[in-house]
């Protein structure tokens, strides 16, 4: 997921069944604050879905 997407936060959450929609920015804005997207694990799968 990006922190840009086309995809309104209500069908992210009802599709992925995520709770409430401003779960999805509150839950992006933690990862990369956390520097998730840096993680060796996270990079792998972009790499495997990009591919």
């Amino acid at each position: 997921m990006t922190p840009f997407s086309p995809t309104t936060n209500v069908w992210i959450t009802e599709s992925l069944n995520m709770g409430i929609p401003q779960a999805v920015s509150q839950n992006v804005g933690k990862f990369y604050e956390a520097g998730g997207d840096g993680a060796e694990a996270y990079q792998g799968l972009i790499i495997r879905i990009t591919e």
